[in-house]
């Protein structure tokens, strides 16, 4: 922390280690593309001392996102370290559980009371069930949707970390039965069926600002105060979560210091060589 803005909320004091997200570069007066970044006082939250400042960079567009599903769009319970009960409040469906959104959701879903049954690669099965996950399957095998529908003949609710190619059919299909909901992260996605709903999220509303996609052709999305207000709150329960290990970050790989860092790695996501992976940059 650089500088405290005299109406500033949060508390803060300069010199915290503090940690959030922001939407790139859109804004005139803030932004990602700068050396001092200009936020909301409580649009952000303070790193635990156990928590690195790597660990810390992995609960931004992700851990929102996943919040945003779960609590603001399904209204999942708020996540409470200190919550104990038995039983499950129900099923979750997790497509592609490896995902850095995933691997939050699941968290989260587990922190609210619920089962979730996730799909991903062979190879990530650790460590979806490392996070969290009640059951696995693998998404490439031909009987899975059948065998999760047999499997868990409630199923109601989906959250789908992929969003592309065959995901929200898949999801959509899964939850069918029970006139479902799918939560998608694309935000042009639409039900297949009549008997589900699908709900696109895009976080960029939680920061209750107006923007647009690809403009002054793309779609245009009005401020949400109560996305806002739901981000503010999700961070200021964060620290203690992260502190006690309630919520954890997913494996970071690290790629050095320096913005020339920043495109190689962008290159490894492009192809697809960071599955279970959360890159981080140190720019100095």
């Amino acid at each position: 922390m650089h500088r405290v803005g005299v109406q500033a909320k949060g508390g803060w004091r300069v010199g915290d280690r503090i940690a959030g997200v922001v939407h790139g570069g859109i804004y005139p007066d803030r932004g990602s593309f700068a050396e001092y970044l200009k936020i909301d006082g409580d649009l952000a939250w303070k790193i635990p001392e156990n928590v690195s400042d790597e660990a810390a960079s992995t609960f931004g567009v992700s851990a929102t996102t996943a919040m945003q599903a779960l609590q603001l769009v399904l209204k999942f319970p708020w996540p409470d370290a200190q919550r104990s009960e038995s039983g499950t409040r129900g099923t979750l469906l997790v497509y592609s559980g490896a995902t850095s959104a995933s691997i939050f959701t699941i968290q989260l879903a587990k922190l609210a009371g619920y089962e979730v049954v996730t799909t991903c690669s062979p190879r990530s099965n650790d460590l979806v069930k490392g996070y969290g996950a009640d059951a696995v399957y693998d998404y490439r095998d031909p009987k899975t949707l059948d065998a999760i529908i047999a499997a868990y003949p409630h199923l109601s609710l989906a959250f789908d970390g992929f969003s592309e190619g065959e995901s929200n059919k898949f999801c959509c299909q899964a939850v069918a039965k029970n006139k479902g909901t799918v939560v998608s992260l694309n935000p042009m996605a639409k039900s297949i069926s009549k008997e589900v709903t699908v709900t696109p999220i895009l976080m960029y509303t939680l920061f209750g600002r107006e923007f647009g996609l690809l403009q002054p052709i793309g779609p245009k999305f009005a401020a949400s105060p109560e996305d806002r207000a739901g981000l503010a709150k999700f961070y200021a329960l964060l620290p203690g979560l992260v502190e006690n290990g309630s919520l954890k970050s997913p494996p970071i790989q690290e790629q050095g210091t320096g913005f020339d860092k920043i495109a190689p790695g962008l290159d490894l996501l492009r192809q697809g060589k960071v599955p279970g992976r959360k890159l981080v940059v140190r720019l100095a």
